[in-house]
Order: C-alpha cells, then structure tokens, then sequence
C-alpha cells in the first residue's frame, strides 16, 4: 500500500491567492504557504505509484473544477507535485510549473464549499447509476474554465460557446429543437444569449463560417460581450449539476 500527498497552487486569470496567516484545514485539504504562495495539500492512498499518481491527478482535477465553480473564475494547476511514500520507498511522481498573477485572500467559506462540491463530484463519479452524466458534465466544466482562464476576449467566447452548446446537447434541446435549440435552452433556463440584437449561436456561426465584414461584426460582438456568456453558461451548469446529481450550490 503506497500514501501519497499531492501538493499543487492555483493559477487563475483574474485571481492568485495571498498566503493565510496560518496553516488551516478544511474537508481534508490542508492550505498552507510555500514561497510565498497558497499551497493546498490532499493525502491519497493506493496500490501502488501509478494509482496514486492517477488517483491524484483526479482529485486535483476535481478540486480545481469545484474551486472554479464557486468562485465564478476559472482555475488551473500551478506548480504540481505528488509525492508517495511505501514502507520502503519514497519518491516523487511528477512535477509542473507556470507562472502567478495578482493576489487576493483566499475566502475560507467558499473554500468549504468547493471542498464539499469537489466530494459531491467525486461521489457522482463512482455511482454506477450517475457516472456517465458526471463524466459529460466535467467536460462541459472543463471548458468553461479554460473559456475562463483564456486571455483573449473572442477565444473565450468560443470556448464559453462550446460548453454552452454541449449542456444543451446534453440536456436533449438539439435533438428536440433543430435550429431553434439555443432559444429554447436559454429561455428554458432564463439566460439572455442575445447581444446586440443577435443570438449568441448566430454569433458563433457567423465567426465560424461568415466571409470578410460580416464575420468582423461578429468577433466584434463576441468579444464585447465574451464575460457575460460565461456567466450564462455558469448559471446554466449550476442548474444541470443540481437537475442531473442532486448537487446545488451551497
């Protein structure tokens, strides 16, 4: 049997955390500070280097797509390390480094709140009956934070689209509506997906395969309005969490 502790920062386009004063613990994810930065720690237990190394990479996935969430910002890993640990051996799996932003304190309220998200996640994942649903649900998730973590205004505006037109494929508004999918969806879910007099689907094709000016009228549109479609598509993923796993948002 191997022990692991996976160590890793965050990196946020908008947010980078200040050091707490102290180290605290929270839903079994320790916070501390390492060269000046917030360091969150989480113990992993498996058979052997390659499953703690998996089991890891997992968790940290899920507490990054949990902390992104309740924060409203997307998040990724800074500075990664897993290290494990056997009766006769030690050592280190893997090592990552990018770069840091401004700082902010961290807010331990929504710390705990991403903590339980992050094991509601994890519960959906192992339960047979909510697995699949889960597993679709991540990777609409995993787009949204990178649309969130993009610097550029018409790239995250596509991003924030793809996981816009993923949630209602997986919610059946595709098949059920044809080219009428993104009205009903947003008016279903009451969001507004309308800028400047255009659906925010029309705006995408219009990008994707409109010629010369009419395709410049609508990078101009998209990248205006790039923030407000990510927090439509953040209400959105918040109701299909709650509507598919039972999780809500407190």
């Amino acid at each position: 049997m191997y022990r692991g502790v996976v160590s890793f920062a965050l990196r946020g386009l908008r947010v980078d955390f200040s050091c707490p004063p102290n180290e605290f613990e929270v839903g079994g994810v320790e916070v501390g500070c390492e060269g000046g930065r917030v360091v969150f720690k989480i113990d992993v237990v498996g058979d052997s280097p390659e499953v703690i190394n998996e089991l890891g990479r997992r968790e940290t996935e899920l507490f990054v797509y949990a902390m992104s969430l309740v924060q409203g910002v997307g998040f990724d890993v800074d500075n990664l390390v897993i290290t494990w640990r056997s009766i006769n051996a030690a050592g280190v799996i893997t090592s990552m480094k990018t770069t840091a932003g401004s700082k902010t304190q961290l807010n331990e309220g929504l710390l705990e709140r991403a903590i339980n998200l992050m094991n509601k996640l994890r519960d959906a994942l192992q339960n047979p009956s909510t697995s699949k649903r889960a597993e679709e649900l991540l990777r609409v998730i995993e787009w949204w934070v990178s649309g969130g973590l993009d610097e550029d205004p018409l790239d995250r505006f596509l991003k924030f689209f793809i996981a816009f037109e993923m949630l209602a494929s997986l919610k059946g508004y595709k098949r059920k509506f044809g080219d009428s999918w993104a009205k009903a969806f947003c008016n279903d879910y009451s969001l507004t997906c309308g800028f400047e007099g255009r659906r925010v689907n029309d705006v995408r094709n219009s990008i994707m395969h409109e010629p010369g000016e009419k395709r410049e009228e609508a990078e101009g549109v998209a990248r205006r309005h790039a923030d407000e479609i990510g927090r439509d598509v953040l209400k959105a993923i918040w109701r299909v969490l709650s509507e598919e796993l039972g999780v809500g948002m407190d």
